[in-house]
């Protein structure tokens, strides 16, 4: 009896001993399989940042390029423009008036300059009725200075036969002469002022001509400043209610472009991960909105870093550009909807690809040597 008790006891011990072996072995053989698979598996190594879809091209300002009346507006929030589409016309009948005196400054300046030019060849100007009047009056005045400097000379022909001839003293043959001399010097005098004043007047209107056309010139171009069109495509916003009979000034904001086309995913990094970033670098996204399945990214890489350092919020960044190529998203019911500017989103920025083993021996060295992990 005593051997059934004791042989018992020592069966139940035994099988409890090699039960109790069980879960050391599948823990044993689960740290085994572990182990080996850590160098084995690889994960993506990634940095995250927000951001938010952005048109390709920056929205554009448009300004009013002078001071005007609106004649007509199309300035309305929401307004889908194309490149090159009016969107306001200033009134432009003040510098159309001024055009106009010009060019009929300049029509009376060239009837001038052709009675000059007809004069100075000798023929009669027909043009202007100044300078007509003028011609008579030189005509006539020359016309007397003429006739005193022929019947002068007569008399110094006489003179001078009578000086030959002994009858006069030699005085009065050179007062006679004298006075002829200084006859003909009047006339031609006359002639040569006279087409001289002819002369500076020409040169003066020539340069009045040219400083009116000059004028209308600079006038015809800022012609175009009183026709305001849209530099891009897009929709406008930001209109501040001018409407036709506004006034505006130089300067005044008319309203934005926010461009369509191509969208592109812009976020920001700070200085220390920009580092690890470059061209081409794999991004994936994920759209904030909860009406697109959670586990739908998407991919792209990027395409621009700015050269220079933005402060944000008194913080140094980057601003990265990733082009969002096929910028559709399948929502939670399996439909495909597109992305529209706005939306914010996470990127996941694929740095490098590591194994489990890789990670945990840096993270192991960071706990072991804090400070050359802050360092690095």
């Amino acid at each position: 009896m005593m051997q059934e008790l004791e042989d018992s006891t020592l069966d139940l011990i035994y099988r409890r001993r090699v039960s109790s072996f069980l879960p050391g072995y599948v823990i044993l053989i689960l740290v085994m399989v572990t182990g080996v698979a850590l160098p084995l598996v690889k994960v993506d190594v990634i940095t995250s940042s927000r951001g938010m879809v952005r048109p390709f091209h920056e929205p554009v300002e448009v300004y009013a390029p002078i001071t005007g009346i609106l004649d007509s507006c199309r300035l309305q929030n929401n307004l889908q423009v194309s490149t090159g589409d009016t969107l306001v016309w200033i009134r432009s009948d003040i510098p159309k008036a001024k055009m106009k005196a010009r060019a009929e400054m300049m029509a009376l300046n060239r009837a001038s300059i052709l009675d000059i030019t007809h004069i100075l060849e000798g023929e009669v100007p027909k043009e202007t009725s100044r300078f007509r009047q003028s011609h008579r009056n030189h005509l006539a005045a020359l016309s007397h200075l003429q006739l005193q400097e022929e019947f002068l000379h007569k008399e110094f022909r006489v003179a001078e036969q009578l000086y030959r001839q002994e009858v006069i003293s030699l005085y009065d043959y050179e007062k006679a002469e004298s006075d002829y001399l200084i006859m003909t010097a009047k006339v031609s005098d006359l002639r040569e002022s006279y087409r001289d004043m002819l002369a500076t007047e020409l040169q003066r209107l020539e340069l009045e001509n040219s400083t009116y056309h000059g004028e209308i010139e600079q006038i015809r171009s800022t012609l175009n400043d009183y026709i305001i069109t849209a530099p891009l495509s897009g929709t406008l916003l930001h209109n501040q209610g001018i409407t036709t009979g506004s006034v505006i000034h130089t300067g005044t904001s008319l309203g934005m472009i926010s461009p369509t086309g191509r969208l592109v995913a812009e976020c920001y990094l700070p200085p220390a991960t920009i580092q690890t970033i470059g061209l081409g670098t794999r991004v994936k996204i994920r759209i904030d909105d909860p009406g697109f399945n959670l586990n739908t990214f998407l991919e792209t890489h990027v395409d621009h870093i700015d050269k220079d350092v933005s402060v944000i919020d008194g913080n140094p960044v980057y601003r990265i550009r990733c082009t969002l190529k096929n910028p559709y998203l399948r929502t939670s019911e399996g439909a495909f909807t597109p992305l529209r500017k706005g939306m914010t989103f996470t990127a996941n920025f694929i740095l490098s690809r590591r194994s489990l083993a890789h990670l945990m021996l840096e993270k192991m060295d960071r706990w072991v040597n804090p400070s050359e992990g802050a360092a690095s």
